[in-house]
């Protein structure tokens, strides 16, 4: 038994310093791992249908990558009718969440300004290829890229906030990189292999169009919405009205609503602070060293009772003494006292 509880407290120990273990560990690195990248070439077309030469097989036209694409890279390229290649990546994180996606121009290629890179939401599943046919390039909606690539200062790299309702329920999130949709400017680059360390999870944002019937164009810390502040008035409980705007053509004033970003809720389960986790552990801790107390404690041998317990310790001495003591009792009465005398 006593054995049985120093395990339970060792137990114990190790379940806490365990718990701290992966968060401490989670604190230094992104919270990212790269999962699947890829790109895709419009010149992969589709095989032409039919059996040209005639033996029952049909070719497929291979087209080699351009020379300044590294080997495992990706590759980015416009013309004049739309996007000739797009590339996509996806992410494994810890949760739910946006972050910094960061892509580093391979060797010979260069930034000139004048090309446009957005990120865009992926539509279904893809798998990864590299000179991938067209065909197989995974699906997204135009009217969805956003998000605009911004260069560095050095010139070397392009970086993209990428928000978190494009992350998935199964704690990834995936993108394509292409051109912009309007954009009729031939343009080509190409990037080295995407690292973990490229994406770093920062504090979730939500992507909304600026103005309606405009370009869309992601702002990081815009207001979600805006709403009128005309005040209704109400004929009756049941029937609310909107009253007409003041005399002399005032103009309205929209008041911004708080985005989903700063929102109370989000900043609650953002809460980066441990201190629940710290009290657990010590309270396990706690827990294991009682544990460990009780089971050093001397367990005291069972007692038996009545006759089967023999002499109290009480007894025990007065018995001594008087099988040891002299003879006592009158003449022939006269003997030594081995039990207790009788009572009266």
């Amino acid at each position: 038994m006593r054995r049985f509880v120093r395990l339970l407290a060792v137990a114990a120990w190790l379940f806490g310093v365990a718990s701290l273990v992966p968060s401490s560990l989670g604190a230094q690195s992104s919270g990212a791992v790269l999962d699947a990248h890829g790109w895709w070439n419009k010149a992969q077309a589709l095989p032409v249908q039919g059996d040209p030469t005639g033996l029952g097989v049909v070719t497929v036209p291979s087209v080699p990558a351009p020379a300044t694409v590294p080997e495992d890279g990706l590759h980015v390229a416009n013309d004049a009718s739309g996007a000739a290649a797009i590339a996509a990546v996806r992410y494994r994180l810890d949760g739910r969440g946006g972050g910094t996606m960061t892509l580093h121009l391979a060797e010979g290629s260069t930034l000139t300004g004048a090309e446009e890179v957005v990120a865009c939401p992926v539509v279904g599943g893809w798998e990864p290829a590299q000179n991938g046919r067209w065909d197989a390039k995974p699906g997204y909606d135009e009217a969805a890229c956003i998000i605009n690539g911004v260069a560095t200062e050095a010139g070397d790299a392009l970086t993209f906030d990428v928000p978190s309702t494009f992350a998935s329920v199964l704690g990834d999130i995936s993108f394509v990189i292409a051109p912009a949709p309007d954009s009729t400017t031939p343009f080509t680059l190409a990037f080295t292999k995407p690292a973990d360390a490229d994406f770093v999870v920062t504090t979730p944002v939500v992507a909304t169009p600026s103005t309606p019937g405009a370009a869309p164009a992601y702002q990081p810390g815009a207001p979600a919405f805006t709403a009128p502040s005309a005040s209704p008035s109400f004929d009756a409980p049941s029937t609310p009205t909107i009253s007409s705007p003041p005399p002399g053509g005032g103009d309205e004033v929209a008041a911004p609503a708080p985005s989903l970003a700063t929102s109370p809720a989000a900043d609650i389960a953002d809460d980066p602070s441990r201190t629940p986790q710290v009290l657990a552990v010590v309270l396990l801790a706690a827990i294991g060293a009682a544990l460990w107390w009780l089971a050093s404690q001397p367990q005291r041998a069972p007692r038996l009772l009545g006759s089967v317990g023999g002499p109290s310790a009480a007894e025990a001495p007065a018995m001594m003494v008087a099988a040891t003591a002299k003879p006592r009792g009158v003449g022939r009465f006269a003997r030594p006292r081995t039990a207790r005398a009788n009572p009266l």
